[in-house]
């Protein structure tokens, strides 16, 4: 059945935009879509290549995974997981964010944030580019080491072009 406000006659194309919708129903709508954009930028990081570790000074683990390189990157990271965290983690806290940031010749992104602000850990998931080559990497570590892990993270960021070819986790 035609839904009373869509101009149109089939309804497989009655678009959002010819429908009266509600605030509420958009914002579901947005967070499905968002969903959506993280199942696919997932699964684009699965056959780009399999992950590595890099065992940070401060002994956590940096995980990293070269992607296909593509022109929205590293701002699609960032934009898809600020508009996925809040619906994943209700309960969430930024404790940083960067849409856009630069390490010589690096070009990055991050969010970190923990997923409960009563977490006594936090996550860093960004992306960062280099001319033709571009990796997803994140992280997961103690609250307690939350300054010296971020400053060695920026400090991995900006050797991501000497250490390719990763070496696979086992």
């Amino acid at each position: 059945m035609r839904p009373a406000n869509c101009r149109r006659k089939n309804v497989s194309f009655c678009l959002l935009d010819d429908m009266d919708i509600s605030n509420s129903k958009m914002l579901c709508w947005k967070k499905i879509l968002a969903l959506g954009l993280l199942l696919w930028l997932l699964s684009a990081v699965t056959a780009a290549g399999q992950a590595a570790k890099i065992n940070l000074d401060n002994g956590v683990a940096l995980s990293i995974r070269e992607i296909p390189s593509h022109k929205g990157l590293p701002h699609s990271s960032y934009d898809q997981a600020m508009n996925s965290i809040p619906a994943l983690y209700p309960q969430h806290e930024i404790l940083i964010k960067r849409r856009y940031g630069k390490l010589g010749p690096v070009i990055y992104s991050l969010v970190c944030y923990r997923d409960d602000k009563r977490s006594d850990k936090f996550i860093v998931n960004g992306a960062a580019i280099h001319g033709e080559k571009a990796w997803t990497f994140d992280v997961e570590a103690p609250a307690e080491s939350f300054h010296d892990t971020l400053v060695l993270i920026l400090e991995a960021i900006s050797r991501f072009p000497s250490i390719i070819p990763l070496q696979p986790v086992n």
